[in-house]
């Protein structure tokens, strides 16, 4: 267990990883800038287009069980009528 998730296990992670930590440090102040400087806009976009596709989805849900709720009580309706007049 140790190895896994321990000291020797943090330490072994960390040596086999070293490689690509070695390349991605010197890009990590440019990574970071960009991250800060980049403005939200297109994940509002997306945000607000998933709002709409869902409010659509709900109203379909809504039509289709208004229309199976009247079947079916289009079908107990249609059934109490035929008992009550035999």
């Amino acid at each position: 267990m140790n190895e896994q998730i321990g000291w020797r296990g943090t330490a072994e992670r960390l040596k086999n990883e070293a490689p690509r930590y070695v390349q991605l440090l010197p890009e990590l102040p440019r990574l970071v800038h960009r991250a800060l400087q980049r403005d939200g806009s297109g994940e509002a976009r997306l945000l607000v287009r998933m709002i709409d596709e869902q409010q659509r989805t709900n109203r379909l849900l809504l039509v289709l069980a208004s229309v199976l709720g009247g079947f079916v009580a289009g079908g107990l309706l249609t059934l109490a009528l035929l008992r009550w007049h035999v």
